[in-house]
């Protein structure tokens, strides 16, 4: 294992950054140890994190942890609209359980996601691919596969599109309205003692016209306090990219 060395260095790719690191082992650290595994650490990345290997006998990584040194910033928004937002993308209660038990969590694999909702590998795995066509899952690929949660920007961009429509209906239907109500106050002029009062048929039609805009955008101000609230990560969602392309 040795030979003429005076120590080995054992490479290993970092499950959340994808780097390859070296953890070296002197011959007489391995001479010295009396049970195994041995414990090896090592800091590197941006931003820096800590992974801990342990090396069997054979001095192969057994198993390892991450931990992130910098504290990340706490992001926090409606769960309910949260859930609302997912549900426009078609996403059962499992599926959305899932999501939410995997948000803010370093990255999960398959085997971590089937005990967090109680589901089979197979069944995790195809959430996990639904889940990265989506938009709401970055693969990180290496040796065994995690995932790491994403905003829901999909979803987010698909309801202020649907705002953005609304908007545009009610740019088009307000003349439309408004014709067809001086249509008929016109088609009434000759029984002017039935004739509605116009002046209350354009506070009727203003005050509608106002009730339904002030519905969608408490929706639409909902949905950019969410905007606002994850545009602090974008940082971090970047870096999770740079993994992937990487």
């Amino acid at each position: 294992m040795f030979k003429d060395k005076d120590s080995v260095e054992i490479p290993y790719t970092c499950k959340l950054c994808l780097q390859e690191v070296k953890f070296t082992v002197s011959k007489e650290e391995y001479k010295a140890t009396i049970k195994f595994p041995i414990k090896k650490e090592i800091t590197h990345g941006d931003p820096k994190h800590v992974l801990t290997a342990y090396l069997n006998q054979y001095l192969e990584v057994e198993t390892f942890e991450i931990k992130e040194l910098e504290q990340k910033k706490e992001v926090s928004f409606s769960k309910d609209l949260t859930r609302q937002v997912l549900s426009e993308l078609d996403l059962s209660d499992d599926e959305i359980e899932l999501y939410f038990r995997t948000t803010g969590r370093e990255a999960v694999s398959i085997g971590e996601m089937a005990i967090l909702i109680n589901k089979s590998k197979e069944q995790c795995e195809t959430i996990a691919k639904k889940f990265i066509q989506k938009g709401l899952f970055k693969e990180i690929v290496g040796a065994k596969p995690h995932y790491a949660a994403l905003p829901p920007y999909a979803a987010l961009v698909a309801q202020l599109k649907k705002f953005h429509q609304y908007i545009s209906d009610i740019k088009k239907s307000i003349p439309i309205q408004l014709d067809q109500s001086f249509k008929k106050l016109e088609t009434t002029t000759e029984k002017v003692e039935k004739a509605p009062d116009s002046n209350e048929m354009m506070k009727e039609l203003k005050s509608n016209m106002l009730n339904q805009i002030k519905s969608q955008k408490k929706e639409f101000d909902e949905t950019m306090a969410v905007m606002d609230q994850i545009r602090g990560i974008t940082n971090e969602i970047s870096s999770l990219e740079g993994i992937s392309d990487g």
